[in-house]
């Protein structure tokens, strides 16, 4: 959580099944369903946070989520988020660490 996006266009969304995304931004880990309302005209979303342990429920792999939350950031980043931005400058050897075991790409330099 430490290293998640902000929320908005660069957080973590990841397709777990019909009409719901597992979403990972610096507010947490959510669990998103939307619907078309028969009477609105509109999308309805609901959103409820939950705990990392139901990651393993959803079969998320962990690699991944560490290689998508850490890019996320970086883009966020290079895309004018101030906060992604404070993070990624803080934090760029954990990102580097964890990207090399994990993402087995090369080291983010910036």
């Amino acid at each position: 959580m430490c290293l998640a996006p902000p929320a908005g266009d660069y957080e973590v969304s990841i397709d777990i099944g019909s009409n719901k995304k597992l979403i990972v931004n610096s507010e947490g880990i959510f669990l998103r369903s939307s619907a078309v309302d028969d009477f609105l005209p509109f999308l309805k979303t609901s959103q409820i946070k939950i705990n990392e342990k139901v990651l393993d429920m959803y079969r998320i792999s962990f690699d991944r989520l560490i290689c998508d939350v850490t890019d996320s950031l970086i883009n966020a980043s290079n895309h004018g988020s101030v906060y992604a931005k404070r993070k990624v400058e803080s934090c760029k050897s954990l990102i580097n660490n964890l990207r090399e075991k994990y993402c087995r790409c090369d080291k983010y330099s910036k």
